[in-house]
């Protein structure tokens, strides 16, 4: 890739679930460029840039149920919409968590045709290979698992993703594009992503909801992530966070802010690009600000937890909620191991009771 000379890039390696793992907004990897947030326009009649809202107006008295309601509302009409576009071929990826679960749910209760896939790369957890085939086929979807490809080739995938990225993502949240693992998959695929927005940060429990001084504050952000102080993604949050005080937005605390501008505008958008390189198109489907006004009108005690999917599923499908959520390996490995024995022990004695037979 040839590189304006001209152009001083960041030395900072992104490092998979490490640290803060992206280019913080509104900062990029190279020194001098910027990145527009979600809440800034450029007023091109001026060159400035200028704050818009992020979403509709936010209704804090609009009743827990009505809101519940309101977004299963929201998914179905955006889930019908988009399997009509794709003849059929609607994608999701389904793992052992409840992200997932409520977007089947939702599905299978709109009678949406939809087809769940689950990606079998080295980092799954036991609970990612057994739980998905089960919750596919209690509502009567066909499960498929995607391997790898043999003849990939992963180098040539590498200098893609160097040249795609400019180096913005980090190559453990670009595995399954190096390994072409979607590489057969044609229409279009949806997720999970974007509930993050919906829950409070429990890494950010013990934070004042106000911003009095952004420099404290992006250093709270830094340590809790790991993340150096005096490094450039630190110095990114500070930037952000200036902005976001500079410019605040009614019903929107930093920490509702950071989620929707950090991580989903700043690391999930990078990943997103990266894979605008493969056929599949994917479609994230809660990242509207529909959802999101819908969503962050509840108080934040309703917001804690998991409690607004668990509700979303018992309402359309509470089937699904029958089985665990994201067991432990080990909790797996000793059922395993537990049934073995079990089976040994019944083998054992089927085989002295013919003894006694004969």
């Amino acid at each position: 890739m040839q590189v304006n000379q001209r152009l001083i890039a960041d030395t900072r390696r992104l490092q998979y679930r490490q640290g803060l793992n992206w280019f913080t907004l509104p900062r990029s990897r190279f020194a001098g460029i910027n990145r527009l947030l979600p809440s800034q326009i450029v007023d091109f009649s001026n060159g400035q840039v200028v704050s818009r809202p992020l979403m509709p107006a936010i209704n804090p008295n609009q009743s827990y149920e009505k809101t519940l309601l309101l977004i299963q509302q929201s998914l179905t009409t955006t889930l019908e919409g988009l399997v009509s576009e794709v003849d059929g071929r609607l994608w999701l990826g389904l793992s052992a968590g409840l992200d997932s679960r409520v977007i089947l749910a939702i599905a299978h209760a709109a009678k949406i045709n939809l087809n769940p896939f689950t990606r079998l790369m080295s980092r799954i957890s036991m609970a990612d290979r057994f739980l998905p085939p089960l919750l596919a086929r209690t509502c009567g979807y066909k499960h498929t698992f995607l391997r790898q490809k043999p003849g990939n080739s992963r180098q040539n995938r590498k200098l893609l993703l160097i040249e795609h990225s400019a180096e913005h993502v980090s190559s453990g949240d670009a595995e399954p594009f190096l390994n072409g693992i979607r590489d057969d998959l044609i229409g279009l695929s949806i997720g999970g992503h974007g509930w993050e927005v919906f829950r409070e940060f429990s890494e950010f429990a013990d934070f004042p909801t106000t911003l009095d001084d952004p420099k404290i504050v992006a250093k709270q952000i830094a340590i809790v992530h790991g993340e150096p102080e005096d490094s450039s993604a630190t110095a990114g949050i500070y930037d952000w966070l200036m902005w976001i005080y500079q410019y605040p937005q009614e019903g929107l605390d930093w920490q509702d802010r950071f989620c929707l501008e950090q991580g989903q505008a700043g690391w999930l958008s990078s990943k997103e690009q990266l894979y605008d390189m493969t056929p599949l198109e994917r479609f994230p489907i809660l990242n509207s600000a529909y959802n999101y006004s819908l969503v962050l009108s509840l108080s934040k005690e309703q917001r804690t937890g998991s409690k607004i999917q668990q509700d979303l599923i018992r309402q359309t499908y509470p089937k699904l909620l029958k089985y665990p959520i994201h067991l432990p390996d080990y909790y797996l490995r000793t059922l395993k191991t537990l049934i073995k024995n079990q089976l040994k022990s019944l083998l054992h004695l089927h085989g002295q009771t013919g003894e006694k037979n004969k």
